[in-house]
């Protein structure tokens, strides 16, 4: 079994990598205010030679409006289907019915409300959240996905102390419901000669929608204990010890950053070195350009000093590390003596925390 998913997600991955190939004007349509995301076999990365190709479009709005004009999501789609085709995927299921855009309003607005089911933005927007792949456009992609997360987390801020993210958990649980309703209402009514097919989609709903429901969960569970369980813990412990107060930062980051450290080092291990770098730009661009303005305006709203942790040695060496970074990822070639500059920098930050 193990060597059967290997070898499905390398030729995901393979077929992936042409359908991009092919979709170069696509992204240039899709530019920055758009993103083509997979879902289905392709988001898990375990599609076969007949599986189907499940997409959705997704962009940036301003004041409630899309920035992705109409005639340049119906240019987009129309690469999409002359991709797949070049390339042998079967076309869309129900011929396109399910190829939509969505805005960052649309999916979030609709959040709890009775039209998130007719409108579908409810299954868009769960499917980004568990278990999609950006085919185009990784940088709206991830702004998409942290704007949809964030309305999830709404409520924290007037409830710190109790807070849990009940409606996200519901939400999964409703998706884990649809998919079984789904699957009885296809399958009843099935004819004797689509048995073996029968078979292939109840494998799924036990395996990979399963996985993609409960996974999410238990996810949510592990947040949730950390949160309430680890630092009280880690605040004593850093006492004890006397440390310093920004190894339990470093900590809280390492944390945080586990999901995108983890994609990008299993991307590079499958010699995806450009994925693995989309990630880090990727995670790059949602703290310079959100978290930190974010942390930013809280500080000025709510009159409190914001640190950013930058005095003393740490301000020359994030200089010198941006200076490094932006040789790096301009040189046409990287080679290993830049690899070990960026990890002496590291090492100089962990020496710093304990020694400022």
């Amino acid at each position: 079994m193990g060597e059967l998913l290997d070898r499905r997600r390398s030729e995901t991955n393979e077929r992936i990598e042409a359908l991009r190939k092919h979709l170069q004007r696509g992204e240039q349509i899709a530019g920055d205010n758009a993103c083509v995301y997979m879902t289905g076999s392709f988001g898990r990365g375990e599609a076969s030679r007949y599986s189907d190709l499940d997409l959705f479009i997704a962009g940036k709005d301003k004041d409630g409006q899309p920035l992705f004009k109409r005639l340049d999501e119906i240019l987009l789609k129309a690469e999409l289907i002359e991709a797949i085709r070049k390339l042998g995927i079967p076309d869309f299921s129900g011929d396109g019915e399910y190829l939509q855009h969505y805005s960052v309003h649309q999916l979030v607005k609709t959040l709890g409300k009775p039209e998130d089911d007719a409108t579908n933005t409810f299954t868009a927007r769960l499917l980004l959240v568990l278990e999609s792949r950006s085919l185009l456009g990784e940088n709206v992609y991830r702004h998409v996905i942290d704007e949809v997360i964030t309305s999830y987390w709404r409520d924290y801020e007037d409830h710190k102390d109790e807070f849990v993210p009940a409606f996200l958990a519901n939400d999964i649980l409703r998706l884990w419901r649809t998919f079984c309703v789904n699957y009885e209402a296809r399958t009843s009514t099935d004819p004797p000669k689509q048995k073996a097919k029968r078979k292939l989609k109840n494998h799924k709903l036990k395996h990979s929608r399963l996985l993609t429901c409960y996974s999410g969960l238990l996810y949510l569970l592990a947040v949730i204990l950390l949160a309430e369980k680890f630092a009280i813990p880690l605040d004593n412990s850093i006492e004890q010890f006397h440390m310093p107060q920004a190894f339990g930062g470093a900590i809280i980051a390492v944390l945080v950053l586990s999901p995108e450290g983890l994609g990008a080092i299993r991307a590079s291990l499958h010699n995806h070195l450009q994925r693995s770098i989309n990630i880090l730009l990727g995670s790059v661009l949602a703290t310079i350009g959100l978290t930190i303005p974010a942390v930013l305006t809280i500080g000025l709203i709510t009159k409190r000093t914001v640190t950013l942790g930058v005095q003393g040695g740490n301000l020359p060496l994030l200089l010198l590390t941006l200076a490094v970074s932006v040789v790096t990822f301009t040189s046409r070639k990287t080679n290993v003596l830049q690899g070990c500059i960026h990890l002496l920098l590291f090492a100089v930050f962990v020496l710093l925390i304990f020694a400022p």
